[in-house]
């Protein structure tokens, strides 16, 4: 999902940059108000002279960091808490495991229940060596139902984390997109049609002026 936004973003940037490149020539030695949105949001809110717009951009980007960084964090310490708590009840070790290890040992009591099972499915691909770096036997149902618990505490922050960090990069796109459709705006009210009438030809002529 992420990439999918990241190829939105270098889309709009390009097509967007090159609408500017063909207009105000003072674009040509100053970022333009779409880029600095781009790069923060709010930004090109601000260099347009729209601060409450810009407020909320930037409080959205403010918001979204700072839960995004929360859920990782507290995605983390549990991971850490609950794999703390493998080791001591049920003898399992930390080093290589994959998360994939982590949701087979918190649904099997025993690495030995795991393998007959896997086996009578005969998905031998999926069988753990039996050895004391992959082996695990948990001393109680209620411990391994709690770590099951707390893997999947730490599974829900980490989701949440990712589907913030979609929104931080919706927020920086619709944040261009503004400053894209304010600087419009800016350059229609420099925008003015005048009319000339010459008497002695008799007809009438117009002509474009645009302030820049």
């Amino acid at each position: 999902m992420v990439k999918k936004f990241k190829i939105i973003v270098i889309v709009i940037i390009f097509s967007i940059n090159a609408h500017y490149a063909q207009n105000i020539e003072k674009d040509k030695v100053k970022f333009s108000p779409v880029f600095k949105s781009i790069i923060l949001p709010g930004w090109g809110q601000y260099a347009l002279d729209h601060p409450k717009r810009g407020n909320f951009f930037i409080s959205g980007e403010v918001l979204g960091v700072s839960l995004s960084a929360f859920s990782f964090i507290k995605s983390n310490n549990v991971k850490d808490t609950y794999i703390a708590m493998a080791a001591e009840h049920a003898g399992t070790k930390d080093s290589g495991k994959g998360h994939q290890y982590w949701v087979d040992i918190g649904n099997y009591n025993s690495s030995e229940d795991y393998n007959d099972e896997h086996l009578r499915w005969r998905e031998y691909d999926a069988l753990y060596p039996d050895d004391e770096m992959w082996r695990w036997q948990w001393d109680s149902e209620k411990n391994r139902e709690r770590f099951e618990d707390l893997r999947i505490e730490s599974d829900n922050y980490e989701l949440i984390g990712k589907f913030i960090i979609g929104g931080i990069i919706i927020n920086h796109i619709i944040s261009a997109i503004d400053a894209f459709y304010l600087k419009n705006i800016s350059i229609n009210d420099t925008v003015e049609v005048l009319s000339f009438y010459n008497p002695q030809r008799k007809d009438l002529s117009y002509s474009l002026q645009i302030s820049f």
